[in-house]
Parts: C-alpha cells; structure tokens; sequence
C-alpha cells in the first residue's frame, strides 16, 4: 500500500500538480433550489431561476442571494467540506524530499481537498416587519418572522413583576382652547393652499387640523383632496366616516353643511371608483402557503374572488405557493368605472 501512495505522489509531482487536482474538477455542479419554486437566483457563478445548477469551485467562498417579490432576500453560503483521504494522500508526498510537497500546495491552492455540497436549498419567508436570522441544516442563512408585540401586550407588565409605579407623560400638552385654535390656523392654511389648487399639501393641512379638533367641516375637506388626488377609495371611507356623524342639537351650522354636503358626495363618488377581481388557479383551495402580490405587495388571501374597490392605476399581479412554479405576472390599468376580473395562473 505504501508503494502504491508513494507511486501516485510520484505522478503528481511529476505533473507539477496536486494530486486531487490531477483527479478533480476545480468547480463542482451545484443545483440551487427555492421554496416557492421559480426565485432569481444571484451568485458570481451565474444567475437563472431556481431550480438552476451554478458551477461552483471546490476553493473559497461561495455565495448564493435568493429573490422574489413579496419575500424576504435570502442570502446564504454554499457549504464545503474537507475531504480527508485526498488531504492524508497530500501529507503523505511530503515524506519523500525529492517530491518538494508539491502536491500539498498546489491542492491547498486550488481548493481540490474540497467536496462541496450538491444541493443548495433557499426558503424564502414573506415579507415581515421583525425579521430574526437563522441558519438551515443545509447552512442556508435565511430569516425568520418574528411577529411585533401588541401595544397593549408590551404595555402590560408580567403577571409576578412588581407593582409599576406610573411615570409622568413627556408628551407635550396645550389647552382645549389652543387646540381649537391651532386647528382653526392649520384649516386656514388648508383653505389657502385650496385656492392654489396645491391638493397635497393642503390634504396634509386639513388631516392636521382633524387630528388637533375632530369636526365635519376636516374631514369633508380631506374627503374632497383625496378624490382630487385619484384616492377615490380613501375618499370614500372618509365620506363615511363623515356621513354617519351624529352631531348634537346645537352643532354650528357649518357641521351640519358638512355632512349634508358629504352625503351628496358620496353618492356622487360612489360610481366612480373602479372594482378588481382577483381569480386564482388552480383553485386556493388546493394550494399550500399561497401568496398573492399586488404591486409588489402581499395582500391577504381573502380577497380573492372578491370584486373589490380599488384606486384608479396601474395593477401588476403575482401568485406563488409551495411546490408549484408561480404566476407569471399580470398586468392591468383601471380608469374611473372600471370593473375588471384577471385570472392568475400557477404552474405550467
């Protein structure tokens, strides 16, 4: 046996090459996988959708970044492995002067000792507001959702904790009197910047006067900036708000001005406001971890097959779910009145 070793060192030498390296690729086939199927895959190897085989070299680190819309960024690192027959075999070429270690430093250089993992797995989570890092068995780096504490479950205190002596709000105050005041100048100033037909900043105008004084008279005003501004679903729910005010026998008469005009609005907007419908197949039902993307954003499940209210705009569409490729994207743009139904398709 011992001849055997010597002989193959001997070749090697004769090569001026390691002996993994005469026997190994310096780069190693390696598929990478998402969970949902169909993500981008990124690395210095080369990109494509998963699932998408990189060549990756046996030396060095690779890394691998994982996207899709409506999903966390994965990132991760391919794992690698010395192979201990090849790193003995190098050692043992070292015994004999003649042969210089040749063999060691050029495996150690190439990274031949190396095996490296055959399968790379992403699982992409979607897309959180807490995200806490972790690390897969296949060591994958991926992020975790950790959902955010209620206010009131980060206000109460631990059943056994001791009594919590109430510290004093550093939040500032003012009199009723200069909140109605503030709220009158801030109106003002919403009325004035009306004229000039600049919409936006006198919708900001006109929320800050209803967040210093809650009165009929603000909330028409912010109804009316946001129709202005193509906000016809917010408008709506605003007008709402409005319309189902009770007002007290002696409210001024510009309040009930307000609701009164608010209801005529109202109906006014009502048939404006465009509807989309949201078909998904193969039907949800049948489907594990759907996701359904609306300009990039998620939105919940229950809205599909539903007609519902949208802003007028341009739409795009997406839907994945676990073990199926996703949709391809659809797009569509809605105009005042519209009423839409697109299908999203999964799988091939």
């Amino acid at each position: 046996m011992r001849g055997v070793i010597l002989t193959v060192g001997a070749l090697c030498a004769l090569h001026t090459a390691g002996c993994a390296a005469v026997f190994r690729d310096s780069r190693a086939p390696v598929r990478v996988e998402s969970d949902p199927a169909g993500a981008t895959v990124a690395a210095k190897e080369g990109t494509g959708a998963a699932p998408v085989e990189l060549p990756v070299p046996r030396s060095g680190i690779t890394e691998v970044r994982v996207t899709m819309p409506g999903f966390e960024e994965h990132h991760g690192l391919v794992r690698k492995r010395v192979n201990g027959w090849w790193l003995a075999l190098d050692l043992t070429t070292c015994i004999v002067p003649v042969l210089v270690c040749v063999p060691l430093f050029v495996d150690a250089v190439s990274g031949a000792w190396y095996d490296v993992d055959p399968k790379y797995r992403a699982r992409l989570l979607p897309l959180g507001t807490s995200l806490v890092p972790s690390y897969g068995a296949d060591g994958s780096v991926y992020v975790a959702r950790r959902p955010a504490p209620s206010p009131s479950a980060a206000a109460a205190p631990p059943p056994s904790s001791p009594t919590v002596v109430p510290v004093p709000s550093l939040v500032p105050t003012i009199s009723e009197s200069e909140r109605k005041a503030s709220a009158r100048a801030a109106y003002q100033e919403g009325m004035e910047l009306l004229a000039q037909k600049n919409w936006p900043d006198a919708l900001s105008r006109f929320q800050d006067a209803q967040r210093l004084f809650d009165a009929p008279t603000h909330l028409l005003r912010i109804a009316q900036c946001l129709v202005v501004t193509g906000k016809l679903v917010e408008a709506q729910e605003t007008y709402e708000t409005l319309t189902h005010r009770e007002l007290q026998p002696d409210a001024p008469q510009p309040f009930r001005e307000a609701v009164d005009t608010g209801k005529r609005e109202l109906n006014d907007l009502q048939p404006r406001i465009p509807t989309l419908r949201i078909e998904v197949k193969p039907s949800p039902s049948t489907l594990r971890n759907l996701t359904l993307t609306l300009n990039g954003r998620p939105v919940p499940n229950e809205v599909i097959g539903i007609a519902r209210p949208v802003n007028p705009g341009a739409y795009r569409i997406t839907a994945t779910a676990w073990g199926i490729p996703p949709s391809k994207e659809v797009s569509v743009t809605l105009a005042e009145k519209d009423e839409r139904t697109v299908e999203v398709k999964l799988g091939r």
